[in-house]
């Protein structure tokens, strides 16, 4: 007696990923359209521009990823698996004001590590009109930021130990204080991701004895090189035996969660008030964009939902 195991696929073509010299696109699949945000400074020759395509398994790209297309105008590609196709339409747009921001040190979204380079790219690829913004860009005044409604840093690095730590180590956003400074003094609201929540010291949103007290591993679980269940915290630990009132009263903000100490928290904007022009710190490492290994999500999707969430409440 012979045992057959059958096993059936549906024939799919469907994109899942678009990048544009390094520019991750936003991808309709309804509208079957992709929209990019280039920055106008940015250097890239949309007339010969390399993209990349990630889609379904088995489906065929044509053009095929990794060539170069002319931009200027609408692009199609095509995907065809078997009996599935789709034609996808790219269109780029040029922003000279971008209403939102990733800022970090590097020159280039591309020369990110991998975990703010991730987080950079949801941005840019999510929410119309964003764009990657160096410290020096913004130093040096090479970016308008005249319609700019939020600023997003995510720093992936060891903890600083104390805020003097963070001073030194951070001298790109020491450098672009002064112009982040006014922007939340002009409600324009913060997003800060794990180590770069200290910069709400910085802005003066969060008094500096507030110091969070440090970023504590999770062993094999979030935050590590395999994402799983075991969270890292990055919380007040000595003032949360205290309670949670006792954090907020430290803070000046109110705490969003935690186990067993504050890792989220929200702060005021410069008028006093909290949601527009305030401040968000997600500080915990549970809050990952990236993992180097294969990983089951036990929330990772939702990091795009929490995103969204905050730009809403602190620009509108």
């Amino acid at each position: 007696m012979l045992d057959y195991q059958v096993s059936v696929r549906n024939d799919e073509a469907l994109m899942k990923n678009f990048i544009l010299e390094g520019v991750r696109g936003a991808i309709n699949q309804q509208d079957k359209t992709v929209n990019v945000s280039v920055m106008a400074n940015s250097g890239i020759d949309l007339t010969n521009a390399t993209f990349e395509v990630e889609h379904s398994e088995d489906a065929i790209c044509s053009p095929a990823s990794g060539t170069k297309g002319n931009f200027t105008e609408p692009f199609q590609i095509t995907l065809n698996d078997n009996t599935a196709t789709s034609v996808y339409t790219v269109y780029v747009t040029m922003i000279s004001d971008p209403v939102a921001i990733f800022v970090g040190e590097a020159e280039n979204i591309e020369l990110l590590n991998d975990e703010e380079k991730a987080a950079a790219k949801w941005l840019t690829g999510n929410i119309e009109s964003a764009a990657y913004a160096s410290w020096n860009d913004i130093a040096s005044g090479n970016i308008s930021l005249e319609k700019c409604k939020l600023v997003f840093f995510h720093r992936h690095c060891s903890s600083y130990g104390n805020y003097n730590g963070f001073v030194e180590a951070e001298q790109g956003a020491m450098t672009a204080l002064p112009k982040m400074k006014e922007l939340w003094q002009n409600g324009v609201g913060f997003v800060l991701g794990r180590s770069a929540v200290n910069y709400a010291i910085a802005l003066g949103a969060m008094p500096e004895d507030a110091y969070p007290n440090n970023v504590w591993g999770g062993g094999g679980g979030e935050g590590s090189d395999q994402m799983g269940d075991d969270p890292w915290h990055f919380g007040f630990w000595d003032t949360y035996q205290d309670g949670k009132d006792a954090v907020e009263a430290k803070t000046g903000g109110r705490a969003l969660g935690g186990d067993n100490s504050v890792s989220s928290w929200e702060l005021k904007g410069a008028n006093g008030e909290f949601g527009k022009g305030g401040v968000i710190c997600l500080g915990s490492g549970l809050f990952d964009w990236n993992s180097p290994t294969p990983y089951v999500s036990n929330y990772h999707d939702n990091m795009g939902t929490i995103l969204l969430n905050a730009f809403d409440y602190l620009t509108k």
